[in-house]
């Protein structure tokens, strides 16, 4: 039950394995400033492109199957629940999506104050996925992949700091934490994300239902577990 604010300056790092749900998290929170808030939120996405963000969105706002808008196999009562969630869906020109191939620190900063120079600059900023950013050195031989993931880390803070907004990093887990709860340590290619990030939120799915083992029924559901 605790509860995160995301602060001007802040780097928040929200950790899963594959297929966790980590790309949701970050949309979710975007989706919140964007479309409650009415406020320009960008996506620097490695992990999908813009009608699949826009098919997840409209999905998650009107409470229907993703799997089903995209192949366009809606129930009526499911067209009903689009047509309500719309008029939240007004607001989605707040979205800013980056998708571009080999995205760097750089890019992301050249979006940053392009959209400040139009006169909407994000207010907040989710990166999705940190491990997936292109060094800025190009990926050098001589450096290792931890130290590179740990420059990405590290420049992302120092983004969050620069425009004075919240910077949500979504990260991976190593094979290791799959079936368990993780743990901070957990971070694929570097430790240095605990270090850089003033709040780490790790999402953990529920074991699968075992009525004999007193485990409930949690398809479906993620746990948020705020870690620092």
């Amino acid at each position: 039950n605790d509860v995160v604010e995301l602060m001007p300056g802040q780097l928040i790092t929200g950790g899963a394995a594959t297929g966790g749900g980590k790309s949701l998290f970050g949309m979710n929170l975007a989706a919140h400033v964007a479309l409650t808030r009415a406020r320009p939120a960008l996506i620097a996405s490695m992990e999908m492109g813009g009608s699949e963000l826009m098919a997840r969105l409209t999905a998650a706002e009107a409470g229907v199957d993703v799997d089903r808008l995209i192949r366009r196999k809606l129930t009526t009562a499911d067209w009903e629940k689009v047509f309500r969630a719309a008029p939240k869906l007004q607001n989605a020109a707040n979205f800013v999506l980056d998708d571009s191939p080999n995205l760097t620190i750089g890019k992301i900063r050249t979006r940053i104050r392009w959209m400040a120079g139009t006169g909407r600059p994000p207010a907040i900023v989710v990166a999705d996925y940190l491990q997936l950013v292109t060094p800025e050195s190009g990926g050098k031989k001589d450096r290792s992949r931890a130290n590179e993931v740990a420059d990405i880390s590290r420049n992302l803070k120092l983004l969050a700091m620069e425009f004075e907004i919240p910077v949500v990093a979504l990260a991976q887990f190593n094979r290791g934490a799959t079936g368990r709860e993780p743990t901070v340590s957990d971070f694929k290619d570097s430790s240095a994300i605990e270090q850089d990030s003033n709040v780490i939120v790790l999402m953990h799915r529920p074991p699968p239902a075992d009525p004999d083992a007193g485990i409930p029924d949690r398809s479906g559901e993620i746990d948020l577990i705020v870690a620092k």
